[in-house]
């Protein structure tokens, strides 16, 4: 017995010793580690697409992309202009009251009929649209205004 626990016993360091190799893994050179670094979570994302007042029209190009209109407005000092960019913000759903409806009860008590008014529902769905305007003058961003709108469908 004492023999059969001692082949048991090397049978299973053995055994887990195999499970330590690491046969198949590349090592680490400086390129991958410098790479692995780069695209650390700790880097905002999106960094390169923040603008800020004073910003050259250009660069704002390169940074948000071409808008969707552009609108030329009247200025005695300057050139000045809005751009228009519009994009879809995401979808909401819900039930909304739509109609109400008369329905008849009785009164336990007196047995008296009547009605009620109740609302009946419908499945909304709203698409909400995102539109950002910049102010252009002469070139550069000076102001800017953000709204969201929703189109809404019942169904």
């Amino acid at each position: 017995m004492r023999g059969h626990f001692f082949f048991s016993t090397v049978f299973i360091a053995v055994g887990l010793a195999g499970c330590t190799q690491t046969t198949g893994v590349a090592p680490a050179t400086p390129a991958a580690t410098a790479a692995a670094r780069s695209t650390s979570t700790s880097e905002p994302a999106k960094a390169t697409r923040v603008i800020t007042k004073g910003m050259e029209g250009d660069e704002i190009l390169r940074r948000i992309g071409k808008p969707t209109e552009i609108r030329p407005m009247e200025s005695p000092s300057g050139h000045a202009e809005v751009w228009v960019y519009r994009r879809p913000a995401g979808t909401e759903s819900g039930l909304t009251a739509t109609t109400v409806v008369q329905t008849p009860v009785a009164d336990p008590l007196t047995g008296v009929q009547f009605t009620v008014p109740e609302p009946s529902y419908s499945q909304e769905t709203r698409e909400l649209i995102e539109t950002t305007n910049l102010l252009m003058f002469d070139g550069k961003l000076t102001e800017w205004t953000r709204t969201v709108e929703a189109k809404r469908s019942f169904h």
